[in-house]
């Protein structure tokens, strides 16, 4: 039981470093990919004239569309990483659940089988000592009888060869 409890110790803390790692490894990649979109965005741009030109039509090497989304891309994959590992925690605390369920069943059978063998010793000592008990009444009882016989013997006949005879061996 003990081995068990720590082979689950160590499965449950290396599951959990593994996630904690997962997780400040996502964070810091956002933070990342946060700080370059505000850094894209808050780059000085020049000034536009008072009136101001229509926007200009998007060009297909401009960085910063390239940027915006080289991000956005970058946030969606994050984001499936986010939900695989949630539902991988989800499954994970699943499986915890039914280990702390079986480790309950565990104990309880361990509880019974200390209780069980704790009887089997109580009812095996309450046994040799009541087998002990008889040994000394049967130990008592040919010597009471001896005593008895002699004392017939004596009453009956008064002859010493029923003595002799009835003394045990």
């Amino acid at each position: 039981l003990k081995s068990v409890n720590k082979q689950w110790h160590e499965f449950w803390s290396s599951q959990k470093a593994r996630h904690e790692k997962m997780n400040e490894d996502r964070d810091r990649q956002l933070a990342e990919l946060r700080n370059q979109l505000a850094q894209a965005r808050s780059a000085p741009r020049a000034a536009p004239p008072l009136p101001p030109p229509p926007p200009p039509l998007p060009q297909p090497n401009d960085p910063t569309d390239s940027l915006i989304s080289d991000t956005t891309e970058a946030m969606r994959r994050l984001e499936r990483e986010r939900t695989r590992l949630a539902d991988e925690l989800a499954r994970a605390n699943r499986e915890l659940e039914g280990l702390r369920q079986e480790n309950e069943v565990l104990q309880a059978q361990a509880a019974l089988y200390q209780e069980d063998f704790a009887r089997e010793r109580a009812d095996r000592e309450s046994a040799q000592a009541r087998l002990a008990e008889l040994r000394d009444q049967l130990g008592e009882a040919p010597a009471a009888a001896a005593g008895a016989r002699v004392r017939q013997g004596e009453a009956v006949s008064g002859s010493e060869p029923l003595l002799a005879l009835s003394l045990p061996g």
